[in-house]
């Protein structure tokens, strides 16, 4: 099992699943006034990119589906009423599953939750997950192939770099983690303070592979014992992590990469840009 700090308390690492606060009466009005529809589909949770131009757009749209609609992307309140004009919604952030319920039980439209993953397999299982739900092939082979091609080139750019993950970076640390990992780099520390039921195959995962990586808090503790120990990575993916030692080349945010295999070879991209530049940090 991936070991945490020798230090800590059992009562100071909490990795049970927590369920996402109730949704507020604000947002169920808003989500109220909204209408099922037309064989469209929305994207809830998140920030992820899923415009026309997208691989995920373009591989819905193949498959005879669309259009692909982000609340993120609504100009308006009348563009916003469009989200019911939908047969379908994607889930790809697990604390706004009420929402995603809510709409099912008022409106009928059923949710498939796909998260918003980096590693090349868990895209693979995601794009199947929706596959059985929308019941159409999804043309993505392709996309994979193409991606595979470039993360080997970014990761014999970066060569064997140290990455610190915090949960600051997206909503999957140990699933970022485990696909760093695979792709060759060196994930010794993880910033999280708790997992849910979807992150137990990933931290079984890098348990089986990499064992000695460490989990620190993002509290106090975490934040006075890892520079105490004076522990260093060439790179941290997300705010916390860089919180927990100064000097560390950091993306802060991946929250808004694309959707899909694309999206995990912006993040390499980014992840070489960042390392060439000696000033340089990101928030994607």
């Amino acid at each position: 099992m991936i070991h945490v700090l020798n230090e800590m308390k059992e009562d100071q690492l909490d990795l049970k699943y927590h369920n996402p606060p109730a949704i507020g009466g604000g947002k169920n009005i808003c989500w109220a006034s909204l209408r099922p529809g037309k064989k469209a589909i929305n994207v809830i949770g998140g920030d992820a990119c899923c415009d026309c131009n997208s691989e995920f757009s373009r591989a819905i749209a193949a498959a005879g589906i669309g259009p692909v609609r982000h609340i993120s992307a609504c100009p308006s309140f009348e563009e916003f009423c469009l989200l019911g004009d939908s047969s379908y919604n994607i889930l790809i952030k697990a604390d706004v599953q009420p929402i995603a319920e809510y709409i099912k039980k008022t409106l009928g439209i059923p949710y498939c939750y796909a998260p918003h993953y980096y590693g090349l397999d868990s895209i693979s299982q995601n794009y199947c997950r929706l596959e059985a739900f929308l019941d159409v092939k999804l043309p993505t082979a392709a996309y994979r192939e193409e991606a595979e091609k470039s993360i080997n080139f970014y990761c014999r750019q970066l060569g064997a770099i140290s990455l610190a993950v915090g949960e600051a970076a997206n909503a999957h640390p140990f699933e970022l983690a485990r696909a760093l990992v695979a792709y060759g780099f060196n994930v010794p520390y993880i910033f999280s303070d708790e997992a849910g039921e979807d992150d137990q195959e990933h931290i079984a995962w890098l348990a089986a592979r990499r064992p000695q990586t460490r989990i620190f808090l993002n509290s106090q503790y975490g934040l006075e014992t890892f520079p105490a120990q004076k522990l260093k990575v060439d790179l941290a993916i997300g705010l916390n992590g860089e919180a927990f030692g100064a000097g560390f080349k950091t993306i802060q945010s991946i929250a808004r990469l694309p959707y899909g295999y694309e999206g995990a070879v912006c993040l390499l991209r980014e992840m070489t840009k960042v390392m060439n530049n000696p000033h340089l940090w990101a928030r994607l």
